[in-house]
């Protein structure tokens, strides 16, 4: 996992309105619901917009996650208070203190994602297949099937990440750092370079969504 520093739940700065998503347990389907608003040391107040709405009691413990504009936030927390009126709300005890986890260029995920690389030092190597198996904003470990240069040497990835239900064509330039021979092809540490920020944010929101399932981890 990346690493969490606590915070408090004010420092957030969520939004009213903002979807969050909740849990009965940690290994449980997470529930997109909307914060409705909070009462500062008392309550956190959601409800549930889309039809689906759990089975909870007042005095149970669930865990809730947010997104931030530069992490996301976990906290646990009991049910207060069930009410259906007007809609239906939660009301949560408020959390003294959240998990917070920053995404940084070392948090890093870890993926099985096809790829195809292209030199651009030589256009003879072009079209590589191969397969992405952690990605982070500041670069990526990949296997290709074919050698396609050395440490130092600039070349073009291209890979499709799917965010927020979305395929998304992804096209970066790295510089090798780092090569080795492994079974089946070879494996090569990339330093990203001159990232667009069209590929940045997409990379960005497919980093947020593997932190929320848990999947993100940081590169010593």
């Amino acid at each position: 996992m990346s690493e969490s520093d606590a915070r408090a739940f004010e420092e957030l700065n969520l939004r009213f309105g903002q979807t969050l998503q909740l849990q009965t347990d940690p290994e449980a389907e997470r529930l997109d619901c909307v914060l409705l608003g909070c009462l500062p040391g008392e309550t956190v107040i959601l409800s549930f917009t889309d039809g689906e709405v759990p089975v909870l009691e007042e005095g149970q413990q669930v865990f809730v996650r947010a997104l931030t504009a530069n992490g996301v936030a976990v906290f646990s927390t009991r049910v207060l208070f069930l009410s259906e009126m007007p809609l239906f709300q939660v009301y949560l005890d408020y959390p003294a203190t959240v998990k917070y986890r920053e995404v940084r260029n070392n948090t890093r995920v870890e993926v099985v994602l096809p790829v195809l690389a292209s030199s651009l030092e030589d256009q003879s190597l072009s079209g590589i297949a191969g397969k992405v198996s952690d990605l982070s904003l500041g670069g990526a470990q990949v296997m290709l099937y074919e050698d396609i240069g050395e440490p130092g040497d600039s070349i073009q990835i291209k890979t499709k990440l799917r965010v927020a239900g979305i395929h998304r064509i992804t096209v970066l330039e790295a510089i090798v750092r780092r090569k080795r021979v492994v079974d089946g092809g070879w494996a090569y540490g990339l330093e990203f370079e001159r990232t667009e920020e069209e590929e940045l944010l997409i990379m960005f929101g497919f980093i947020y969504q593997m932190m929320v399932s848990g999947s993100a981890q940081t590169v010593s």
